[in-house]
This record gives C-alpha cells, structure tokens and sequence, in this order.
C-alpha cells in the first residue's frame, strides 16, 4: 500500500484503518444521524463521533448548513450521492470496532 509492504504485524493495523463501503446504499426512512449510525439506537448514539464521522465522509458541513442538521429525515435531503452516509457510516463502525475516534479534515 503507497510502496509499503502490508505484511506481518502492518496487516492488522492496515485492517483496522480500512472500511468497506458499498455503491449501492441502504438509506432507511429515519434521521440523517440514524443513518450514519446505523445500527445503533437513537438514544445510544455518540453525538460526537457521529460529527467526526460525518466530517471525515465530507458531508457535515451540508448536514450542519441545514435547519434541522442531523434530525433532517433521510428522505426528505438530498444527499446526491448516499454514498457518502454510507461513508460516514462505515467510518463510525470502523472506529466503533477500534475504539478510534474518525479523522477529522
């Protein structure tokens, strides 16, 4: 990976930095922050990693710039691309399975 051998101990710290996201999305009928969390009951979910999670996948800012930021219902924003919920998503799980916090940029 980037010209560096991904063997021995490096496999599972490169296994843990790396998330699998799908290009068909499953976006279900709830709020934008149920989505990034997706999974997790509403009443459990890490506000701040969410945000983190969601910066990292560059759709904070859109999210935030709404009126009704992360309660938006899913259905009612569009996202253009639901790839990048499912981005964020994939990054809370990532870090939710690390106990990492995401990157933010």
């Amino acid at each position: 990976m980037d010209e560096q051998p991904v063997s021995g101990p490096r496999v599972r710290a490169w296994q843990r930095t790396i998330a699998h996201v799908p290009q068909s999305i499953y976006l279900s009928d709830s709020s934008l922050a149920e989505n990034i969390a997706f999974g997790v009951s509403r009443d459990k979910i890490d506000l701040e990693r969410m945000r983190n999670a969601a910066r990292q996948a560059q759709i904070a800012e859109f999210i935030e710039g709404r009126p009704e930021g992360y309660d938006a219902s899913s259905a009612s924003v569009g996202l253009g691309s639901p790839a990048a919920s499912g981005s964020a998503s994939a990054s809370l799980e990532r870090c939710n399975k690390t106990g990492q916090r995401p990157h933010s940029r």
